[in-house]
């Protein structure tokens, strides 16, 4: 990070750093909508009844989109790097070794989430993980909730294979990525 000005001065962003910064941003942002919101198709589309019931009353869908978000989360895995020695489940973790968490899988704790297989819109998903804890909490929650609630309630409203009684067939490919797990095609016909 370049320091400018004064000593003992904020630090400042180099303009490469800021690009990079704001290309990120951009990136990330737009990859895990787009990924919260595949998925969430696909999910209504397996589940009609729950489509039928956020369609009635869309009121509940803040709380189907942390829903969505907990059962099968755009990013499915984060790296980390320890801070200090710990003991982590029988293991020494020492400081600076580097950590793969699996947001997908603890999702699915079932000392957290009581039948966490089961997709429930009135579950209170509470303190899920999917937009990451302390210093690395998502800059972009607020937005990609508002995001994912406008557009699901508009796909519930006029998207064919969203309708009631529909049965479309599905045809889904994923980008083999482990991080940023979604769709990178998805047909309903």
């Amino acid at each position: 990070m370049a320091h400018h000005g004064r000593r003992g001065a904020s630090p400042s962003l180099s303009g490469t750093e800021l690009a990079a910064t704001c290309t990120h941003l951009l990136t990330a942002g737009h990859e895990t909508t787009t990924g919260l919101l595949g998925k969430s198709v696909l999910a209504l589309v397996a589940r009609p009844e729950v489509a039928d019931e956020l369609r009635a009353d869309p009121v509940l869908l803040p709380k189907a989109v942390d829903e969505f978000l907990r059962h099968d989360p755009p990013v499915q895995m984060v790296t980390r790097w320890a801070r200090r020695d710990t003991e982590l489940a029988g293991r020494t973790v020492r400081r600076g070794d580097r950590l793969q968490l699996v947001l997908g899988s603890a999702h699915r704790d079932p000392d957290r989430f009581p039948d966490p297989d089961v997709l429930d819109i009135h579950r209170d998903s509470g303190r899920h993980c999917a937009f990451g804890l302390g210093i690395h909490y998502c800059a972009g929650a607020a937005l990609a909730r508002a995001e994912a609630e406008i557009g699901l309630g508009v796909l519930l409203d006029r998207l064919p294979a969203l309708a009631p009684g529909a049965r479309p067939a599905v045809d889904v490919e994923y980008a083999p990525d482990w991080v940023f797990h979604g769709p990178s095609r998805l047909t309903l016909s």
